[in-house]
């Protein structure tokens, strides 16, 4: 959406990203239990920063959300292993929406950009060889 937004993972140089952090950025640190160390870390630097934190997690006693200012609660709870995610996926496309809707057509032209790259990269597989759920299949049956 901007061009100075950046994913943190634990790829390995996380720390990185943190030399130019300041009041001015926010983090959102997705956290259930098991609660992630390194998630917990990333945002105790970004908040030693004066960075915002957003954290979706599973309770309002995990660690992320008792130093982050704004917390969305989210059950992980399901009868299969692994935990399910989809209500903390659901959270994070919602603050996506709507922080696109807040930023407007130059966000909507930046996210066009961004994919357009990726396209170009060859990251994605554009004609995956069969037919994916939810899509129409370019082949008439006969």
């Amino acid at each position: 959406m901007k061009p100075d937004t950046q994913l943190l993972d634990s790829g390995g140089g996380s720390g990185l990203e943190f030399g130019t952090m300041s009041r001015k950025d926010v983090v959102v640190a997705f956290s259930t239990y098991p609660y992630s160390r390194v998630t917990l870390a990333v945002a105790q630097n970004a908040s030693t920063r004066g960075a915002k934190i957003i954290a979706i997690t599973d309770s309002e006693n995990a660690p992320i959300a008792l130093i982050a200012e704004h917390v969305f609660l989210t059950t992980v709870q399901s009868y299969a292993f692994p935990d399910c995610i989809a209500g903390a996926y659901l959270i994070g496309n919602i603050l996506v929406a709507l922080t696109v809707s807040t930023l407007g057509s130059a966000a909507l032209e930046q996210i066009q950009r961004n994919e357009d790259d990726i396209r170009e990269s060859g990251e994605y597989v554009a004609n995956p060889p069969r037919k994916m759920f939810g899509r129409p299949s370019s082949r008439r049956r006969r």
